[in-house]
């Protein structure tokens, strides 16, 4: 590598430089869309933990949909406090503004109150702020997929190409603009996949040990990532079986497994010691309870997953449809890599597509359970671009 003059960046100063860049304009760029309120019932669930948290330091919220009473009789919500302590910042940063802005700005920023009976869904600057959460969420997950397209040897120009494509012509845009869990989900998810590919090419621990804690962090946003559990164990252990010799050097074995379990065993406690404060449960709960409904005839999830109108893949991120001819030379590449994101698409939609309520519409339009796909899949694009 040509030393850099006196002056000059580094070539991976410059690298990390243009994806500081990358995420900023993709935060603004987001920013444009942003609701400014909410849409649907989870995103308030989710909200009024947060204002929970923040103003009582507790978990029960008012009666809504997708709560339950627990343990001690007050209710809770069903899903996973993660997002609710990750937004917390946001929201003392909008209830801060409402005392310290002038009141035009104020009314400005904030919006018309609105929603109906219980459920808020503007009016408030702490909603505002909370509101820009998978904004930057989003912006995060842009930045991470140029980087990792650079990481798989993509050139800057093919990189930048698939990069703004994934930002402007797929669902990342239109999910950057609710208060749900997939966005960050999917930050999370595709940071533990990178990680682990660079733990793979270096053999650092601490690659391993960041990978797994940001898995164990999608665990504790959303209960059903550990669908994704299964493909990406199955690519750490591959990535671990090419550090050490294919198994062959048992304690470096031994250390890698450590290191990764640490923060999933953190996870797993964290969750436990909320639920246990929920529900009186280490490990059940109602999210945990709907899994009975993966009772639905699995044709008709995958029908509409795929073909129809309204929900499906292709539609939200017609770049998807580009996979016939970006994933072959993908395969050819890197196929560890391509086998563990097709093995994770296929898995995810087989399991929620025998989900009863597998068109999740009522919250956000298109496919939102299969959000995972469009980052995941498209790590084929800029190779493809960069074909002869």
């Amino acid at each position: 590598m040509r030393t850099p003059r006196p002056g000059e960046s580094s070539p991976r100063r410059s690298e990390a430089r243009l994806t500081l860049w990358i995420g900023l304009t993709a935060f603004w760029f987001f920013a444009v869309f942003n609701h400014g309120h909410f849409i649907g019932s989870d995103e308030v669930a989710i909200f009024e933990m947060t204002r929970a948290i923040a103003e009582r330091g507790e978990l029960a919220v008012p009666a809504l949909q997708h709560t339950a009473p627990g343990q001690d009789g007050r209710r809770y919500s069903f899903f996973s406090p993660g997002q609710s302590v990750l937004a917390l910042p946001l929201y003392f940063l909008g209830d801060a503004a409402q005392h310290v802005l002038p009141l035009d700005w104020r009314r400005a920023l904030r919006g018309p109150p609105n929603g109906y009976g219980p459920y808020v869904f503007g009016g408030t600057l702490a909603i505002t702020a909370v509101g820009f959460f998978s904004t930057l969420a989003s912006a995060g997950l842009i930045a991470l997929f140029f980087r990792f397209e650079r990481r798989l040897g993509t050139s800057r120009r093919s990189a930048l190409i698939a990069t703004g494509l994934l930002a402007t012509s797929t669902y990342v845009l239109l999910m950057s603009t609710y208060f749900l869990r997939h966005a960050s989900e999917a930050l999370c998810l595709l940071g533990a996949f990178f990680l682990f590919f660079r733990y793979k090419e270096s053999g650092q621990l601490q690659l391993l040990f960041w990978g797994a804690g940001l898995a164990s962090l999608a665990f504790l946003l959303r209960v059903p990532s550990a669908f994704a559990a299964p493909a990406l164990g199955a690519y750490l252990g591959w990535a671990i079986f090419v550090r050490t010799q294919r198994f062959g050097q048992p304690l470096r074995v031994l250390r890698a497994a450590l290191v990764a379990l640490i923060p999933l065993a953190l996870a797993l406690a964290l969750h436990a010691t909320w639920n246990q404060a929920r529900w009186g449960s280490f490990l059940g709960s109602p999210m945990v309870d709907q899994y009975a409904r993966l009772d639905n005839p699995i044709y008709i999830g995958l029908t509409g997953f795929l073909i129809s109108p309204g929900s499906s893949v292709f539609v939200y991120s017609p770049l998807l449809l580009l996979l016939p001819w970006t994933l072959p030379g993908f395969f050819r590449r890197w196929r560890a890599e391509a086998s563990a994101v097709v093995g994770l698409a296929v898995f995810l939609l087989l399991v929620y597509s025998s989900f009863n309520g597998w068109e999740g519409l009522w919250s956000a339009p298109g496919p939102r359970y299969l959000f995972l796909w469009t980052p995941m899949l498209l790590l084929s694009l800029g190779p493809w671009l960069d074909r002869p």
